[in-house]
């Protein structure tokens, strides 16, 4: 893949968070599905990343900050893992009190 961090068809997506979540880096028409954060009743950060099940030659991890300068990678738990869909969950609690930015890093590779 050419180029990973470019965005042709400028539709928010770069080449490689398209490849990795099934878009086409070619047609902004069809963009990937974006990640999906919700907290459980616990408090732990829950992450659903829909994939396409050709692209298995990516790996993906968490990151988080209080202050976006910051950043601090978070040990997942994986509560289901299909071709299609992977879905993690904190391995701990996230004190949701004060502001929180979480962030999906996406490298080519072997998970």
């Amino acid at each position: 893949m050419r180029f990973t961090d470019s965005d042709p068809d400028f539709d928010w997506a770069s080449n490689l968070i398209e490849h990795a979540l099934g878009g086409s880096p070619d047609s902004n028409g069809d963009a990937p599905i974006r990640p999906s954060l919700h907290f459980d009743e616990s408090g732990h950060a829950v992450f659903e990343v829909n994939r396409d099940k050709r692209q298995q030659d990516v790996a993906y991890s968490v990151w988080w900050s209080r202050d976006l300068t910051e950043w601090t990678r978070i040990n997942l738990i994986t509560e289901e893992n299909t071709p299609t869909l992977l879905k993690v969950r904190s391995d701990r609690r996230i004190d949701t009190e004060e502001s929180v930015f979480f962030r999906l890093r996406v490298v080519r590779g072997q998970p």
